[in-house]
């Protein structure tokens, strides 16, 4: 799995779409989906879809500049998968 962009980098990305060529912001996002961006902070190639950085770009405007920062899981470190006596529990609820 490729490492989360950072903070910085995704800042840098709407930046390059504000400084981006093209008569509306969908041809200037397309035009920064193009380009590739190294992470300074773990040196990793990026490419981002047209469609993450509308995203991101709706966000920023949206709700602040707090949406683009990296957030943890709210489950993580948390048991994810049924566990079989919870699966036999409800079959058992649910077939007479």
């Amino acid at each position: 799995m490729a490492a989360k962009p950072s903070f910085e980098l995704r800042l840098r990305v709407l930046n390059a779409v504000h400084d981006a060529p093209g008569n509306s912001l969908r041809e200037r996002i397309k035009f920064v989906a193009d380009k590739t961006f190294i992470d300074g902070l773990s040196a990793h190639p990026h490419r981002f879809t047209w469609r993450t950085i509308s995203t991101w770009l709706y966000r920023h405007k949206s709700r602040g500049i707090a949406t683009l920062e990296n957030k943890t899981r709210s489950d993580k470190d948390a048991y994810r998968k049924v566990q079989v006596n919870q699966l036999a529990e409800a079959i058992h609820e649910v077939l007479p």
